[in-house]
């Protein structure tokens, strides 16, 4: 093995690395699209909750069940 191999004309760029998940990305903006919108969510649920602790949603009653519906109740005549 004399021979030499040649010198590659460019050098290899480093990848860029995502900075949620760490793996390389070729993304122009350097982070995954999947990784972006977790990030965008995890914000924005955050913010959500803090509203629900702030402004609790007012309580329900219950209402009396009536029963199963009786579909063949949709085919009897008005006056039966």
């Amino acid at each position: 093995m004399s021979e030499k191999k040649p010198e590659p004309l460019q050098r290899a760029q480093a990848q860029r690395k995502c900075p949620v998940c760490g793996h390389s990305s070729y993304s122009v903006d350097g982070i995954h699209p999947q990784c972006h919108r977790a990030k965008a969510d995890k914000k924005r649920l955050e913010v959500r909750a803090a509203e629900a602790r702030a402004n609790p949603p007012e309580p329900v009653e219950a209402t009396e069940k009536k029963g199963a519906f009786n579909s063949a109740a949709r085919f009897r005549s008005p006056g039966a």
